[in-house]
């Protein structure tokens, strides 16, 4: 039971289309078609007309979309948005938001739905339906909910925000980092701290929420470098939260050498099979490395993981891009 009224000072909404190590603030989300036309503008161009690998990458996301099912469809579908093909996910994804269920990923078909969506009312339509399961402590996906919440930097009212903050105080230690991420959007002062905690908790799980939250939304600082180097130094190399520690050390640090140390350590280990978060590395790096070790991702578009495949096609794709428009 909450006792004490918490003062929430919201963070800016942002458009969440793609993964990068810091995204500006926006105010509107632009029509689908305007979108297009702008990512157009910035490089995107049809499979047809794209080099090699590029082209080899948007076939890998394609076939996902029209092969695959649950999130590695999800994830295929969210790079095509952020890479330009944002109509032939509507065509895809058509009619499947109203009978979604939670064993067909509903949630990550609504965010889906959501991001693609051409008007604010179709897409807070969408988001509706992900507030309601996140409120909902029987729904099986209530954690995925709250994570699409935190990807769409969503605001909530109050009455929503407390449930999830009663949620948050009695969550188990991996998945109170999500929860806490709701609250930090919505402007809880303590929620930062708590999620920071997730990096010296136990469990693994905890560790790699805690990590993937604040190398996503950038919240860097010196208390959250401190963390993040201490759950780094003692995290055993084979653990799921390893490399997610990694990338986030590699966004955050403001250290120019060290940096280049983290990006040289996650680079060889994208390049290990049998290693772990290989996709999250993708799109860490593809944010860190230059144009020229796209070709270093050729190999992994055919690994045998499905969402392997997807980050290193969407690190194809968006390394192309940035490389086009900074030379534009």
């Amino acid at each position: 039971m909450i006792t004490t009224p918490t003062t929430y000072r919201r963070l800016p909404r942002e458009p969440a289309l793609g993964i990068g190590p810091k995204r500006q603030p926006c105010a509107k989300r632009l029509p689908l078609g305007l979108m297009l036309l702008f990512l157009s503008s910035l490089g995107f161009t049809a499979a047809a007309d794209l080099p090699p690998l590029q082209s080899r990458a948007r076939e890998v996301l394609e076939r996902a979309l029209r092969e695959e099912s649950g999130f590695v469809r999800i994830h295929a579908a969210e790079a095509l948005l952020d890479t330009g093909s944002g109509e032939s996910v509507r065509a895809a994804f058509a009619g499947a938001g109203t009978g979604a269920t939670a064993a067909g990923a509903r949630i990550g078909t609504w965010r889906v739905l959501a991001l693609a969506s051409a008007t604010a009312v179709e897409r807070d339509e969408w988001i509706g339906r992900v507030r309601k399961v996140a409120l909902d402590a029987a729904a099986g996906d209530r954690l995925q909910a709250l994570e699409t919440l935190g990807k769409l930097h969503v605001h909530l009212d109050r009455t929503e925000l407390d449930a999830i903050r009663n949620f948050a105080i009695h969550a188990t230690p991996a998945e109170a980092p999500l929860p806490w991420w709701v609250l930090h959007i919505n402007g809880a002062p303590d929620a930062l701290p708590r999620i920071v905690d997730g990096l010296s908790a136990t469990d693994p799980v905890a560790r790699l929420r805690a990590a993937y939250i604040l190398k996503r939304d950038h919240l860097a600082g010196k208390s959250v470098s401190a963390a993040l180097a201490r759950a780094w130094s003692s995290e055993p190399a084979g653990s799921v939260a390893y490399p997610y520690l990694l990338c986030a050390l590699a966004v955050l640090t403001e250290r120019r050498e060290l940096q280049q140390d983290y990006i040289d350590r996650l680079s060889r280990l994208l390049a290990e099979p049998t290693a772990s978060g290989r996709s999250e590395i993708s799109l860490t790096l593809m944010h860190l490395w230059p144009v020229e070790n796209a070709g270093r991702l050729e190999i992994i578009l055919a690994a045998k993981d499905a969402d392997t495949r997807i980050g290193a096609a969407w690190a194809v794709l968006r390394l192309r891009a940035t490389h086009l428009t900074e030379n534009r």
